[in-house]
């Protein structure tokens, strides 16, 4: 795993967790050999509403992999991960808490 420069992982939510793990095995499994790079975790500009800003939400640098893969490894990300929303931008891959878990733990009512 490696991280962009600046990046922080210091205050990310502990229910982040198997994102990362998930993330790590896919993309050393898709060829690359140093993991999943997190270019975004709790810095940066985002949406008022945005879960970065809590340390529930990460950016996953995609910009290796083709359509193909990069199509196959968010629908892996997905079920793997049902819990969380997965969304794959065009320059990254976003993954947030989805709402059924934050209201489980008590951080959406």
């Amino acid at each position: 795993m490696k991280l962009k420069e600046g990046v922080t992982l210091a205050g990310l939510n502990i229910l982040m967790r198997p994102v990362l793990r998930h993330a790590e095995r896919l993309w050393v499994a898709h060829g690359q050999e140093d993991g999943v790079t997190i270019t975004e975790a709790l810095g940066g500009t985002h949406s008022a509403t945005s879960w970065h800003y809590y340390g529930l939400a990460l950016d996953l640098r995609t910009r290796y992999f083709t359509t193909e893969v990069y199509n196959g490894i968010t629908l892996e990300m997905r079920k793997a991960l049902p819990e969380f929303d997965v969304v794959a931008h065009s320059t990254h891959m976003h993954v947030e808490i989805g709402n059924v878990l934050a209201k489980r733990h008590g951080l959406l009512t």
